[in-house]
């Protein structure tokens, strides 16, 4: 796969002409897969706020690792704890549905549909009673007031087959690019050891990457 690099800042993306994907090619619109926790929604944040309604007695900082549970102050929670944690947050209508959405992602979805695109959000959020993460997702992305066009709930990202996504976890990342989708990755303290140009950072950036590549797309029609 081509890769594609741009300068570390907003407003500034500097793509190739044509890429090895097909993507720049004479299409009405892209289908943009988004995921949610990691790259627009701050999933550690909610789960903050529900232990604090349960009076978790650690400092919880924001995570620097994957697998920030265990460690980095939130406690030394074993896995099955901090699933069980999970599940009561979403169940109480905190995980998931609080409005702990990282900055500019209204902005960006409005750029991305403006464009003629649909938005297809692929996340991985099963905890809770049967239902209720599901549950708790739509309503907190229609009280955002984010409009999209599809939502599957899934590990396997590349099943929603996206033109382009964005993600935060390397291997998703690694399995969309493989799948031969355009990826790009939102650079996150927990991905910084794959090496890839095709970094952002953040959902406004992604929005910007995805504003060029319909430029060139267009000119080629």
């Amino acid at each position: 796969m081509t890769t594609r690099s741009f300068a570390p800042a907003r407003g500034t993306v500097l793509l190739p002409p044509t890429t090895g994907t097909g993507l720049i090619t004479p299409k009405t619109s892209l289908s943009i897969g988004m995921d949610l926790d990691g790259v627009n929604y701050n999933f550690a944040a909610s789960l903050r706020r529900y232990l604090l309604t349960v009076d978790h007695p650690h400092e919880m900082p924001d995570p620097t690792i994957w697998d920030f549970f265990g460690t980095h102050g939130w406690g030394s929670l074993t896995p099955a704890e901090f699933v069980s944690h999970a599940h009561d947050g979403v169940n109480a209508g905190i995980v998931f549905r609080s409005m702990d959405w990282f900055p500019y992602v209204n902005e960006a979805w409005e750029i991305i549909r403006s464009l003629g695109h649909t938005i297809d959000v692929a996340t991985d959020r099963t905890f809770g009673n049967p239902g209720q993460s599901q549950r708790n997702t739509i309503d907190a992305l229609a009280e955002k007031g984010l409009s999209y066009d599809t939502i599957t709930f899934t590990a396997d990202k590349t099943s929603i087959n996206p033109d382009m996504m964005l993600e935060d976890k390397a291997e998703n990342f690694l399995a969309l690019e493989a799948a031969g989708v355009d990826a790009w990755l939102v650079t996150r303290p927990w991905n910084q050891h794959v090496k890839t140009d095709k970094r952002v950072l953040d959902v406004l950036h992604f929005a910007e990457v995805v504003r060029e590549v319909t430029r060139q797309m267009r000119a080629a029609s």
